[in-house]
């Protein structure tokens, strides 16, 4: 199992701006506030250095930025899991969307600039090539509640920037953090099973989405609206799992290539999303090579 060794620690001295990252303790957050500094919060796996914080507390989060004063929140803390979110439909919709538009009215309030973490599954993969001005139209509840996340971030405070980004992967406490660090485990499992040969995805690492945070919160003019990244790695979950047993040299006979439409809450076959405006405005967009990323850290 790929493993982190959590090294987190709280800045001593903030480097200007000052910035909140919620949802630290997930795949992404934790990655976002190692590479962007500043301080972190979490809720259900709030362990030092984290700070504990209830988005659904009105009142305490209100305090906590009263408190600690932050200049930018990166807001990661969603419920990310489509199957998840379908079988707890109204706990979705508080922290996607109401703990959304509470904290952008407070952002709004206090001149905090925020920064959204969005998804891919706000489309329906009836337009691969997907712009930021591609008409969305979130196939299952999860995308859904993150589409609604959006409009309320946009509807409280136009000093905001809402970042869509597809699947993710990258160094994880456990595989089940990721939807694809996991098919590390159905390789190794040796247990016949059926892998997703339908659904195209664009696997994007953690790292490169920080570090495009990064250059947006350093930013002097900081930018404001939709902006789409991804990497540009085509292939279905059984073809990734080709690779890791390529890596780990393990057979994989075992995993049986699906072509019919996956169980459960209903995805789109292909989605990507175009990162040219946010090449545009200058933004280093690069991305690491998943294949060598996944050879030097199995």
């Amino acid at each position: 199992m790929l493993t982190l060794n959590l090294t987190l620690t709280k800045s001593k001295h903030f480097l200007f701006p000052m910035i909140l990252v919620t949802g630290a303790s997930g795949l992404l957050g934790r990655q976002v506030l190692k590479t962007c500094g500043g301080i972190g919060t979490a809720y259900s796996r709030a362990k030092e250095p984290l700070l504990f914080l209830n988005l659904l507390d009105t009142p305490s989060l209100e305090q906590f930025l009263l408190t600690h004063k932050p200049e930018i929140v990166i807001h990661c803390a969603a419920e990310r899991r489509p199957d998840v979110a379908l079988k707890n439909e109204q706990e979705t919709l508080e922290l996607n969307v109401g703990s959304s538009r509470q904290l952008a009215r407070l952002c709004k309030q206090l001149g905090i600039y925020l920064i959204y973490i969005s998804t891919d599954y706000v489309f329906d993969g009836s337009i691969l090539d997907c712009t930021e001005a591609t008409p969305t139209n979130p196939l299952q509840f999860y995308g859904n509640s993150k589409l609604e996340g959006e409009k309320a971030v946009l509807e409280e405070t136009d000093h905001s920037l809402i970042l869509r980004v597809p699947v993710l992967y990258g160094q994880v406490t456990f595989n089940g953090e990721s939807a694809v660090n996991t098919l590390v485990d159905a390789v190794l499992s040796q247990k016949e099973q059926k892998m997703d040969h339908h659904s195209q995805r664009y696997p994007t690492n953690v790292q490169d989405v920080a570090q495009v945070l990064k250059q947006l919160v350093e930013r002097k003019q900081k930018l404001v609206g939709l902006y789409h990244f991804s990497a540009a790695e085509r292939m279905t979950k059984y073809e990734m799992c080709l690779l890791f047993g390529k890596i780990l040299n393990k057979p994989t006979k075992h995993l049986i290539p699906d072509t019919s439409s996956p169980p459960g809450a209903q995805r789109p076959k292909e989605i990507r999303l175009n990162p040219t405006k946010l090449k545009n405005e200058g933004i280093n967009t690069d991305c690491c090579v998943f294949e060598e990323w996944f050879k030097a850290n199995l």
